[in-house]
């Protein structure tokens, strides 16, 4: 049992190198880009106006991404339980069953 919770914590702990490693690989990839892109642009433009087009992409995709974690933190509907069938029928019948066998058992004595 320790054998296999130390191999599930080896690959856990093998799984988070590689995501912060890919996620550092994101963030020096998004700056190339973004550098490029600035680049780009400001062969064309004012450099004002790049400004305003890189920060309007980058608050755009916040507002997005935002948008998205409401989706998945949104709480789920309340749906109230099935109402129960209590089966009093059954219980019914079962206590005169055992009513019956202990009269007949009573009888059987006397």
């Amino acid at each position: 049992m320790l054998t296999a919770l130390a191999y599930k914590a080896r690959v856990e702990a093998r799984a988070a190198a590689f995501s912060a490693f890919a996620g550092v690989l994101l963030v020096v990839g998004l700056a190339f880009f973004t550098v490029s892109a600035w680049l780009a642009l400001s062969a064309v433009l004012p450099t004002a106006t790049v400004a305003l087009i890189v920060g309007g992409v980058y608050f755009g995709l916040a507002l997005v991404f935002f948008g998205i974690v409401a989706l998945i933190r949104r709480k789920p509907v309340h749906v109230p339980p099935a109402a129960r069938s209590t089966p009093m029928p059954e219980i019914i019948q079962a206590f005169v069953t055992g009513m019956a066998a202990g009269q007949g058992t009573a009888a059987t004595r006397r």
